[in-house]
């Protein structure tokens, strides 16, 4: 019968496990090598609190860093400080869109890897030419505004080079009073307001309300601040 037959085939799978080889090591070694992995898992599991601990830290000094204030900040809103702007998909079907391309073209899914992986597809120059596609340049902040990944997270990323973006995606082009680095640090330093205050209800798929976005206050210091900040959170980021 089908069970027996499926028993047969266990006792022969588990026979034959039973059968395979092994090393052995004298009982001194093992006491040595289960010594030397548990001591490799403490030393783990201490980097992992260490890891933690920073991130507390750095936390903690950004909170501080950014709600100092003072009587030369200025209290203004995200759609003021830089200009924004969205993507397209170009139609996949049109395959001179796609094939050889070169311009990075970034999706939502890309954001979280995006520094360490970029992106996994490209478009052709004549999906900018054809399209409404646009080429932004290198310090253009991109943040995430339609994905699942918006019911706890919030990607936020900065441009390394020239790329292009799909419709899941903002882009935001900072102007002369704030530098594209405060920009990106304050968005992912307001990520759970924004999440808390700008997010869609009642829709299949989380998404950003881009008018509510574009309306979060900002306390803005002034440049020479935001470019000690910027330095002061950098050199943190580099241990967490």
């Amino acid at each position: 019968s089908t069970g027996s037959t499926s028993i047969s085939r266990n006792r022969w799978k588990e026979a034959n496990f039973l059968q395979l080889e092994i090393e052995t090591f004298p009982v001194v070694e093992q006491k040595r090598i289960i010594d030397l992995i548990s001591s490799v898992d403490s030393y783990i599991e201490a980097l992992q609190q260490l890891l933690e601990s920073s991130k507390k830290s750095r936390n903690a000094v950004l909170h501080e860093l950014l709600t100092a204030g003072g009587d030369d900040w200025d209290i203004t809103t995200l759609g003021h400080v830089a200009n924004w702007s969205g993507g397209i998909t170009p139609a996949m079907a049109n395959l001179e869109f796609w094939e050889g391309g070169t311009i990075p073209w970034i999706s939502s899914g890309d954001i979280a890897t995006y520094e360490s992986q970029g992106t996994k597809k490209y478009v052709t120059q004549k999906a900018l030419s054809e399209t409404s596609l646009k080429l932004l340049p290198i310090g253009t902040v991109i943040v995430v505004v339609r994905s699942g990944i918006l019911a706890h997270s919030l990607p936020v990323a900065i441009l390394k080079a020239p790329a292009s973006i799909n419709q899941d995606i903002k882009a935001a082009q900072s102007n002369e009073i704030i530098r594209p680095e405060f920009l990106w640090i304050y968005l992912r330093f307001m990520e759970r307001e924004i999440l808390s205050t700008c997010r869609k209800t009642g829709t299949t798929v989380q998404s950003i309300s881009t008018d509510a976005l574009l309306a979060t206050k900002i306390d803005l210091p002034p440049i020479s601040v935001q470019e000690s900040i910027i330095e002061t959170i950098s050199a943190m980021d580099l241990f967490v």
